[in-house]
């Protein structure tokens, strides 16, 4: 963990405090309490996944207490060990995504991009 972990004071502290961008107080092992311009502050888990860094929202501040968020990040943690994501806890497949894209590729009549476009095509020229 981090050598000083964050406490109710140090946030509450933080929220006070007028900024003009967005700031971090880190907890340690990627967990952090976002403090946004506006005042609204997320609990964040920092996390890699197949190579990329990703971010894991895990509620407000107040509303979910450091406790709270402490546990929800050791959860998340325990499903990204398994190798899924922790949003939804079921592993991300591309293929799904292609899916959807060739799914879609029907609707396209000869290469044209709208079925009014490829009647026009098929239509006889007026003279």
């Amino acid at each position: 963990m981090a050598e000083k972990m964050l406490t109710d004071r140090k946030c509450k502290a933080a929220l006070g405090k007028a900024r003009d961008k967005v700031t971090y107080l880190n907890d340690g092992k990627g967990l952090r309490l976002q403090i946004r311009p506006d005042g609204a502050a997320y609990w964040m888990l920092r996390y890699r996944h197949g190579g990329k860094e990703s971010t894991h929202g895990l509620g407000t501040y107040p509303a979910t207490t450091i406790a709270q968020a402490r546990e929800k990040a050791a959860q998340a943690r325990s499903v990204i060990e398994l190798g899924l994501q922790p949003h939804d806890g079921v592993p991300r497949a591309r293929s799904g995504q292609r899916g959807a894209r060739e799914s879609h590729l029907p609707s396209h009549i000869g290469g044209m991009a709208c079925p009014e476009q490829a009647d026009m095509e098929r239509a006889p020229l007026r003279a």
